[in-house]
């Protein structure tokens, strides 16, 4: 049987509001709602990265000089 919405702790409880966003999604799974935070964070993280190549390529070409980058550009 899974956690139900009683069982995820409020303001004043152990979880962050992030955490029971993730147990509410999960409908109270932990195991789940650890696994979508984990590919969340990596999902993240490869967004950063690639904006940040895509950064370094414009700087690198000469297209950035004292402007705010725009990667969607």
């Amino acid at each position: 049987m899974g956690t139900t919405q009683e069982d995820i702790p409020d303001e004043d409880g152990d979880a962050s509001e992030v955490e029971r966003a993730y147990l509410r999604d999960a409908e109270g799974d932990p195991s789940l709602a650890l696994r979508e935070a984990i590919r969340d964070g990596l999902a993240e993280r490869r967004r950063a990265r690639l904006r940040e190549a895509l950064q370094a390529r414009a700087i690198s070409h000469g297209y950035v000089r004292g402007k705010r980058f725009d990667p969607t550009l």
